[in-house]
């Protein structure tokens, strides 16, 4: 498994993972871990990047990157019904939620091939409504995200300038 989520609402274990298809590029897709082992099916469409429940609004964030699109999904787990799908310029690298603020942060490197940037890019969506409420370039492709919400701090490993930053998380009001 490349990544684990829990719906703590449900009492429900989704792991991240190879289809295990040959030829197909073994996709990542989630796998729901029940009494009798892992089924595939839950949230995220295949070739999942990053995986993050919100327990507040009882709903998964998941990012995409398939055949050179990529994507942002909003999953209920209520009724396992895609509720959003945002069309992403850039490949998804991580992706990570600030329950304090409402702010799901996606780093993003690469773009399509109209758009070939090549620098990083760090967006955050307000989680209420979907609009975007911040975005900070940097020099390069960013390849993790951690949140620290006690301290409101986002951290973001660049590799380019082999760093870490850190950027201060505040709450806003939703956008409209």
């Amino acid at each position: 498994p490349e990544q684990v989520a829990v719906d703590a609402r449900r009492d429900v274990t989704y792991f991240v993972a190879s289809n295990g298809v040959p030829g197909s590029n073994y996709g990542l897709i989630t796998y729901r871990v029940g009494p009798d082992g892992a089924t595939p099916g839950g949230p995220g469409r295949l070739s999942i990047v990053g995986l993050v429940y919100d327990a507040e609004a009882d709903r998964f964030f998941s990012t995409y990157q398939r055949m050179g699109t990529y994507g942002l999904q909003v999953w209920d787990p209520a009724t396992g019904a895609e509720r959003l799908c945002l069309p992403l310029s850039r490949r998804p690298t991580a992706l990570a939620l600030n329950p304090l603020t409402h702010h799901l942060w996606v780093a993003l490197g690469q773009g399509t091939p109209m758009n070939p940037a090549t620098d990083g890019l760090l967006r955050a969506y307000d989680t209420r409504t979907m609009g975007v409420v911040a975005e900070l370039p940097f020099s390069g492709p960013l390849s993790a995200l951690a949140v620290d919400a006690a301290s409101g701090h986002i951290y973001a490993a660049c590799e380019t300038d082999q760093a870490v930053w850190f950027v201060q998380d505040v709450a806003m009001p939703a956008p409209p």
